[in-house]
């Protein structure tokens, strides 16, 4: 990409025109799914993907990586970007969430791209020391209560409840 380009107003805008232009097309004929992304603004107004997180941290911060202040007066467009990537950021995954929800996205995508927002898939398991199959259907309701509460299933089930 060569040499960084020093921002301005101009290319804020083609940064806020990029984000207006991605729009899906999810209809019965066709599906064109047009996310935003940065890699994708990079290209558009012709920056690396470190420049542009150079200039959101300069945004936030008010000074560059070599901790130089940057001058007041286009501080306020380095702020204007920083805003632009965090909007192009929550577009992104409310768009994944909607659409994967929906069945619109692929949900193995869906996944791979919030977890570079921080989202997991983790679920919380507690083993009790029993590893094995309950019939449910043959169990009392006094033995539901007793399994809820996380009494042993060794000692509240009989051997034919066991599959």
């Amino acid at each position: 990409m060569g040499r960084p380009l020093k921002i301005s107003r101009a290319l804020l805008k083609k940064a806020e025109d990029y984000l207006e232009s991605c729009k899906d097309i999810l209809t019965k004929k066709q599906k064109r799914v047009s996310l935003p992304k940065v890699e994708s603004l990079c290209i558009v107004i012709g920056i690396s993907r470190d420049t542009a997180y150079e200039w959101a941290k300069i945004g936030k911060h008010g000074f560059s990586k070599s901790k130089i202040e940057v001058d007041p007066k286009i501080l306020p467009l380095y702020q204007q970007f920083s805003d632009i990537l965090d909007r192009l950021n929550l577009i992104q995954v409310q768009r994944l969430i909607d659409n994967g929800l929906s069945g619109n996205y692929n949900a193995t995508i869906v996944k791979l791209v919030l977890a570079k927002h921080g989202y997991k898939d983790e679920s919380n398991t507690h083993h009790s020391g029993f590893v094995g199959n309950i019939d449910w259907k043959s169990c009392s309701l006094e033995q539901l209560e007793r399994l809820k509460r996380g009494d042993d299933p060794l000692e509240v089930l009989r051997p034919e409840q066991f599959k």
